[in-house]
């Protein structure tokens, strides 16, 4: 289908064509599309900031300040067939497996709180009425084991081993930085990283750390990525001053981490404040009752229910 210059009404085979024409009108490809396709905030009214034609028309809000507000006063019914197309959106776009909370909140998409909120119904009933696949059930939150005999072993290569109150043992692990002793041969690992980490890891050594999680899941090991920093402060961490990122943009990093989120099923990312918090984050995760798999745990850690 060819593709018409609204400046000069010429015809073009593609889109890339058509944006290497604009220079003959000494138009940038931005100004095109705001002078013939404006496409605004839905709260601010704003011109939606243009990057790419795709991201240009699928998105909604400039901020997610903007759509938490714009969903906390719009009129009901808009706000749900807002959400809902969302949904559809990202079912035909991006994945047949629900979204879950670090993806929803790495897109400018509601959470699952707010999914709950505008549906009046559990974020797994849902998205089963959108035909999406359940990764995580939200019927509950988890409950712990008692911690009184929890031992847990720490990686030999682990380089800033973070302080438990409860007894611990340094052991070289198949994967992770820590395990429970009793799942030292299967069960859950969690890997620690500083925000600054989790960037090179996601960028420089992408490839080295699919093989790991593949080879956990050989091994049926579950990997649970434990970051420490605020998941807000995260997807923007161009803003922040402490940490080393390099050439790296946070769009690029939280793309990758949303198709590792996709293409495997034995890992989790969880996003908490600081170390201090990420050492209660991972003694309650390896004491976990039941099946890991069943929870969203980033989820529950914003609900309180990982760290208190």
């Amino acid at each position: 289908m060819n593709v018409i210059c609204k400046t000069c009404q010429k015809e073009f085979v593609s889109e890339r064509s058509l944006h290497a024409h604009l220079k003959a009108h000494k138009q940038k490809v931005d100004e095109y599309y705001y002078l013939h396709y404006p496409h605004r905030d839905l709260f601010s009214g704003e011109l939606i900031v243009f990057k790419n034609v795709e991201q240009y028309f699928n998105t909604y809000f400039n901020s997610k300040e903007n759509m938490k507000r714009w969903f906390a006063t719009a009129d009901s019914e808009k706000v749900k067939e807002h959400a809902a197309l969302l949904l559809k959106r990202y079912k035909e776009d991006r994945s047949q497996v629900a979204p879950c909370q670090v993806v929803l909140r790495s897109l400018t998409m509601p959470s699952v709180v707010t999914y709950h909120e505008v549906f009046k119904k559990p974020f797994h009933e849902i998205i089963a009425d959108f035909g999406l696949q359940k990764k995580f059930s939200y019927a509950g939150f988890p409950t712990f084991k008692p911690s009184n005999d929890l031992k847990i072993f720490v990686d030999t290569r682990e380089q800033l081993p973070l302080k438990f109150d409860c007894k611990t043992q340094i052991n070289k692990l198949d994967c992770g930085d820590y395990c429970a002793a009793d799942n030292l041969f299967s069960g859950v690992f969690v890997e620690r990283k500083s925000l600054s980490d989790l960037i090179s890891t996601i960028s420089k050594g992408y490839v080295r750390f699919q093989e790991e999680i593949e080879r956990a899941k050989q091994m049926e090991q579950y990997i649970v990525v434990v970051v420490e920093s605020f998941l807000s402060q995260a997807v923007d961490f161009r803003s922040l001053s402490n940490v080393s990122f390099g050439k790296a943009e946070p769009h690029f990093i939280f793309h990758r981490i949303r198709e590792i989120l996709e293409n495997f099923s034995n890992v989790q990312f969880v996003f908490v404040k600081d170390r201090e918090f990420a050492a209660k984050a991972i003694k309650n995760i390896l004491l976990l009752d039941g099946d890991i798999r069943n929870y969203d745990l980033q989820y529950c850690h914003d609900r309180g229910k990982i760290c208190g």
